[in-house]
């Protein structure tokens, strides 16, 4: 009987609780921005588009709970079918969302969300240094080591590609000679590390300059 008794308390106790946890005063409801981890991307296949993967998520549940997924937001993870070809469609709805089953998910944007690859190709290219100079200025010689880099990124960006350039030289101050490391610049202003890799990143420059009286110096 004793036993009986504790049971039918606990029983109490846990039907107060989920009461408790389901009222409304109790609840809450947030929306959040969820990153999209897609994997299984072949190795010579890149996403170009969109460059933002993100979903934004409403959801609604006990405030205590709704709370904690705020501030430990997770992530939504797609691994790709084999066999894409340029573009692939994924529908946000029918991606789990690991969150827990007494939290509601009340409305998911976009809907769908579509993805736009490209091949990555690999290739050689010249080096250019473009000088900001000033009248007086004379430079006779110029070495850029290595005058080559290799560039890697999507073929659609590099197709028409045949050089790289430095950083701007600037020889308007400049009346001896000198020599400095300048970075690459990615073609078509991307920048260094995201869908187009300059390998190496940066060249070596060395400059002679053209007066005869001027003694031969070099600055760091």
């Amino acid at each position: 009987m004793k036993n009986f008794f504790l049971k039918l308390f606990s029983l109490l106790v846990a039907m107060l609780l989920f009461m408790f946890v389901r009222s409304e005063s109790n609840t809450s409801t947030a929306d959040l921005m969820l990153p999209i981890e897609i994997s299984n991307i072949p190795s010579d296949t890149v996403i170009i588009a969109p460059k933002e993967r993100s979903v934004r998520v409403t959801i609604k549940g006990p405030t205590s709970f709704v709370n904690r997924i705020v501030t430990s937001p997770p992530v939504l993870k797609f691994k790709l079918p084999p066999g894409i070809s340029t573009r692939y469609v994924i529908s946000l709805r029918k991606i789990a969302v690991p969150i827990p089953s007494y939290v509601q998910i009340q409305r998911i944007e976009p809907a769908d969300l579509e993805l736009t690859f490209d091949k990555i190709i690999t290739k050689e290219v010249q080096v250019s240094v473009p000088m900001i100079s000033g009248e007086t200025t004379k430079i006779s010689e110029l070495k850029i080591q290595p005058s080559k880099v290799t560039v890697r990124g999507p073929l659609s960006e590099l197709r028409g590609v045949k050089k790289v350039e430095t950083y701007p030289l600037d020889l308007r101050e400049v009346t001896r000679d000198f020599e400095r490391d300048l970075p690459l610049r990615a073609p078509g202003g991307t920048l260094l590390g995201t869908l187009i890799e300059v390998s190496p990143s940066s060249v070596h420059v060395t400059t002679k300059a053209k007066a005869p009286e001027l003694a031969s110096t070099v600055s760091p």
